[in-house]
């Protein structure tokens, strides 16, 4: 049987690797659940071509498994996004950070002429196409407690207590001003919409 492989998705700016360890600890985690082995990657074999960059924004990509590893490291060009729209799968699962997208791909296709999706699953606000999301009120912003994948960049924000876990309901969408989508790609607050933008 061939092993399931799986991605991490990485920012390399200024010539280094961002979020390391949060990068680092998810890897460890899913080596360990999925293929029940305690091992890392040695990120130190990625040097010498994070060192060749330019010290603009890179994608570093890693596809790995239990005994297999390869990388690429290409430009990154921040993707404009200022509509979603509401798909709703209560059947979705995406818990490990799989190289297969196809059950996130089909409900992309459901967008119709808006820019991204935001899922919806049992009644509830999860993730969009490739990002957690937070959303703003009355000054604080919060995130579904139960997204889709647990992204590198709202553990850290959680831990900076930048942003604050809620279940967020569908029907409640209204009640909130704006909503930002991020991962370890987009910045927190690089891509945001007013609650407006967001359709059914």
């Amino acid at each position: 049987m061939i092993p399931q492989n799986f991605i991490e998705s990485i920012k390399v700016e200024e010539n280094r690797i961002w979020q390391f360890e949060y990068h680092l600890d998810r890897i460890s985690r899913t080596l360990k659940d999925q293929c029940g082995i305690a091992a890392r990657i040695n990120f130190d074999q990625f040097k010498p071509t994070l060192e060749s960059l330019a010290p603009t924004r890179h994608k570093l990509r890693i596809i790995y498994n239990s005994d297999y590893c390869k990388y690429t490291c290409t430009p990154y060009k921040l993707k404009e996004i200022s509509s979603l729209r509401v798909v709703i799968s209560d059947s979705i699962t995406y818990e490990h950070k799989y190289e297969d997208r196809q059950k996130l791909d089909k409900l992309y296709l459901l967008r119709r002429h808006y820019d991204d999706i935001l899922i919806c699953k049992n009644g509830l606000i999860t993730d969009s196409h490739y990002c957690n999301v937070a959303l703003l009120r009355e000054g604080l912003w919060y995130t579904p407690r139960k997204p889709l994948l647990p992204g590198t960049c709202r553990a850290r924000l959680l831990d900076d207590n930048r942003i604050h876990e809620a279940d967020i309901s569908a029907d409640s969408l209204h009640t909130y001003e704006q909503i930002r989508l991020f991962n370890a790609l987009m910045d927190f607050g690089e891509v945001e919409l007013e609650i407006g933008r967001i359709f059914s």
